[in-house]
């Protein structure tokens, strides 16, 4: 990029700005490589072709594929006059000789790979040509790595990625480019571009691109500040559309006068050592599998074609992976993915992702093999892979990623510090999709990798989890707040009169926190009568229609009076105890869906049947059977999971501060519940000094209008900043940023309840 190191880095910064805000056509991709970085691996791919060795070669590769093409067209940046030396906009001439002699280098260097990739196919070297096809289509992955503006759907990426590992693309060489930034040029000079253009002397090819432009214009047009017509990136998106549409065929490179067209449809082009930079080959399609390396999701992915072909293994090996790096900045040059080794090590085994990823079929090697294992097929292996992890399921993907690259919860992993989870997101953005998904995938791989499937209670304040797909796919269980069939007062142990003491001591605190008017003298009075009627009993429970009768006959008529009215004129309860079960039995094997819409505008009954439910289930959890982790042959200590609470709407109860959510929260590990806490905002979480956000260890936050990055770091995600905050803010329905124990902080697009059941 020159000698002046701030004037290169401006240059290289513009050009890779023009080049990734330019439109690409529908149905293509695009990506842009820095050559620098990744010539070792281009020398790899082009053995003895003696260029790193002359230290020349252009700045940026540009790589397309559209429909059965990909296309490569070099670029070269040149950025002068920040001294302050004047003069007028370069144009063919002693000034653009340099840059065509680094283009000049990098065209033999493609021109080499070429030769390569047709000297292994024509000796049938299938093994070396399926690395070498796989090699391409890891230099075009990290292209797309450092394109962050990718507009085309992750089918399209998918599709361009396998076919270059496939080797079924045909491969061009489009015309060389020069961007050529000049400051303080002579007044009038705003931009140039040149297209065919050639300098004697040298044998760069017969035609070439070239655009000159004041720096002050591309900068502040891309700052929008630029008061006349925007130019600077409509005439470069012309000239790179000419140069990869347009490559020149077939060209001696030594006299630069182009060699006849091939005589028919049916004549290949030649491509020797004379060929130019147009030449072309095409490739069939070979019945081996290929690896390709996918560093985003940290594991190889193997790609087998599963239509029209055989499923006949090759030698060959797995790829290593490599550390995620999605996080990484764009701006910056990763260190160049090193050629594909022919071992591997061993890798984690495939997760069982419940939804479709593509074409492909991706399959992880479980094994370190010199060979590429079958894939599993079938129920049967999934569910071997499943109850080796316990339980684990995918819960979206990264948007345009490559190679269908999921997200995945993994709870049945030791690792995963809590079980507990927080969902945010405004009106309309997906998260009860996403909560009705996470239940349909807790109960249904539960039930296939462990010997109790989890069961759930579910808070609705707007019914949203009651219709007939919900009901019938998770096996939910709905009711109304009418006669249902539990006892709140319920001792769940042996009458003791301090057990009494203590469900009476709750029961009244609960009052208390929910309703204004319930001082220590109506606590006190409340507590009294209920332990009284314990004692009548020999024991056994009172119901509330008993403390409601009781409580007027000895206290005076208070607020106490009018909450209990409300739950024993409400039938909130039943009064036959012939009716009473267990929360035990209410739960088992079933999600139970508690409706707390049927109670209109009452938030404060809607708030203490919460309350009520929390405090039963923390004594439901208590009593939990504790299941030893077991250990896995790879090293994983596998955790049962046998419980979730999901509170909608959850902002209701956090702002009351009970401890016996707290308790919920940072017990639940030890029995294997979790807690899924979902509301509207941020700052929901954190009320009055109780941090809720501490016992959270995955999120889901979705679109948040005033998401700030303090916010986002309240809530424990460590690499919160400005730009995160601002990306959460305009989020689209089903996509949201997502983070756990074992997964990176990052934005997914998630799988929605609709897509789980939605017929094959």
């Amino acid at each position: 990029m020159g000698g002046q190191h701030a004037s290169g880095a401006l240059g290289f910064y513009l050009a890779l700005r023009l080049i990734g805000d330019m439109p690409v056509p529908s149905g293509s991709v695009q990506a842009v490589l820095p050559l620098d970085s990744c010539q070792t691996f281009l020398d790899a791919l082009a053995p003895d072709s003696g260029v790193s060795e002359t230290r020349r070669r252009a700045d940026l590769l540009i790589v397309r594929v559209v429909g059965e093409e990909v296309t490569l067209a070099p670029v070269e940046i040149k950025f002068y006059g920040a001294g302050g030396e004047g003069g007028s906009l370069p144009g063919p001439g002693p000034e653009f000789a340099e840059p065509l002699e680094q283009l000049d280098a990098t065209v033999s260097l493609l021109k080499k790979m070429q030769m390569e990739r047709k000297r292994l196919r024509s000796n049938h070297l299938s093994h070396d040509a399926a690395l070498w096809d796989s090699a391409m289509a890891t230099l075009f992955e990290a292209g797309l790595r450092l394109s962050p503006n990718q507009d085309s759907g992750p089918d399209t990426v998918r599709d361009a990625l396998e076919g270059l590992a496939q080797g079924n693309r045909t491969v061009a060489l489009g015309r060389p480019l020069i961007l050529f930034f000049k400051h303080q040029v002579d007044a009038g000079d705003e931009i140039e571009t040149y297209r065919e253009g050639s300098l004697d002397g040298h044998d760069v090819m017969s035609a070439y691109g070239a655009m000159a432009v004041r720096p002050r214009y591309a900068l502040e047009e891309q700052a929008g500040a630029f008061d006349g017509e925007a130019q600077v990136l409509a005439k470069w998106a012309s000239l790179v559309e000419w140069a990869l549409t347009h490559p020149v065929r077939e060209v001696d490179v030594g006299s630069r006068k182009p060699r006849e067209a091939a005589n028919s449809e049916t004549e290949s082009p030649r491509l020797d050592e004379e060929a130019g930079l147009g030449a072309r080959f095409e490739t069939d399609v070979r019945d081996t599998p290929v690896i390709v390396r996918s560093d985003l999701a940290g594991l190889p992915l193997t790609y087998r074609r599963t239509a029209g072909t055989r499923q006949e293994e090759e030698p060959g090996g797995a790829v290593s992976h490599s550390p995620d790096s999605s996080s990484s900045s764009s701006s910056s040059s990763p260190p160049p993915p090193p050629p594909p080794p022919l071992s591997s090590r061993p890798v984690p085994p495939a997760i069982f992702t419940g939804v479709d990823t593509g074409a492909a079929e991706v399959v992880s090697p479980i094994h370190e093999t010199s060979s590429v294992a079958s894939p599993p097929t079938g129920a049967e292996s999934r569910e071997t892979e499943a109850i080796n992890h316990g339980v684990r399921f995918t819960v979206g993907s990264l948007p345009g990623s490559l190679a269908g690259q999921l997200g995945e919860y993994w709870p049945g992993n030791s690792e995963t510090t809590q079980l507990n989870m927080g969902v945010v997101g405004d009106l309309g953005t997906g998260k009860t999709q996403l909560l009705k998904a996470l239940m349909l995938n807790l109960r249904k791989v539960s039930r296939e990798v462990q010997q109790d499937p989890v069961d759930c209670l579910v808070f609705d304040y707007k019914r949203d989890f009651q219709d007939k797909e919900f009901v019938d796919s998770v096996g939910a269980t709905v009711w109304q707040p009418s006669r249902m069939p539990l006892n709140v007062l319920d001792l769940h142990e042996a009458y003791t009169k301090a057990a009494a003491y203590r469900r009476a001591a709750a029961f009244s605190t609960m009052l208390g926190r929910i309703y204004k008017g319930v001082g220590p003298v109506q606590r006190d009075a409340l507590i009294a009568v209920i332990m009284g009627l314990y004692e009548q009993r020999s024991g056994a429970a009172p119901t509330l229609g008993e403390v409601l009768e009781t409580y007027r006959e000895e206290a005076a008529g208070d607020s106490v009076t009018s909450i209990l009215n409300a739950f024993v004129l409400g039938e909130v309860f039943t009064e036959d105890r012939d009716e009473v079960i267990s929360l035990d039995e209410a739960m088992r094997d079933t999600v139970l869906v508690i409706d707390l819409n049927s109670l209109g505008a009452d938030s404060y009954t809607k708030n203490a049947i919460v309350v009520f439910y929390l405090d039963m289930f923390y004594e439901r959890m208590k009593r939990m059977k504790k299941v030893p982790p077991r250990h896995t042959d790879d090293g994983v200590t596998v955790r049962n999971i046998s419980s979730y609470l999901l509170v909608d709407e959850a902002s209701n109860i956090m702002k009351y501060k009970f401890d016996v959510l707290d308790s919920l929260l940072k017990e639940g590990r030890e029995f294997g519940v979790g807690t899924i806490l979902s509301s509207q905002y941020l700052s929901h979480f954190k009320v009055q000094g109780a941090n809720y956000a501490e016992t959270l260890s995955t999120w889901f936050i979705h679109k948040v209008p005033n998401a700030i990055h303090t916010e986002l770091s309240a809530l424990g995600i460590k690499d919160a900043n400005f730009d995160m905050a601002e990306r959460i803010r305009g989020l689209k329905v089903h996509e949201s940023l997502y983070r756990s124990d074992l997964s990176p902080t990052r934005f997914i697009r998630e799988v929605p309840f609709w897509q789980l059941i939605a017929p094959e």
